[in-house]
């Protein structure tokens, strides 16, 4: 998920850099643009980053616990922000 133009991470670690720091629309979009793009890969994972972890960390249960999340349970962006940096 990182390139400089993209923002694209190619581990863990960029990644969470990455997450402090994108605009708070990025965040909306990887949570729930997958809600509104047909999916045929992946339509058990609801979000961008389970998907990310799945094929490019293959962690099982880092999937699992990023798949969990429900952006509802959240009163705003910066507290999912939050929630996913606790995660990682």
């Amino acid at each position: 998920m990182y390139n400089k133009k993209y923002n694209r991470a190619g581990n863990l670690r960029e990644l969470r850099a990455i997450f402090r720091d994108v605009d708070l629309g990025s965040i909306y979009d990887h949570f729930w643009g997958g809600f509104l793009r047909p999916k045929f890969d992946d339509p058990e994972y609801p979000n961008d980053f389970a998907i990310w972890v799945r094929h490019a960390l293959h962690d099982k249960v880092l999937v699992e616990r990023l798949s969990l999340i429900d952006t509802k349970d959240f009163p705003d962006l910066e507290s999912l922000r939050q929630e996913f940096h606790e995660i990682i």
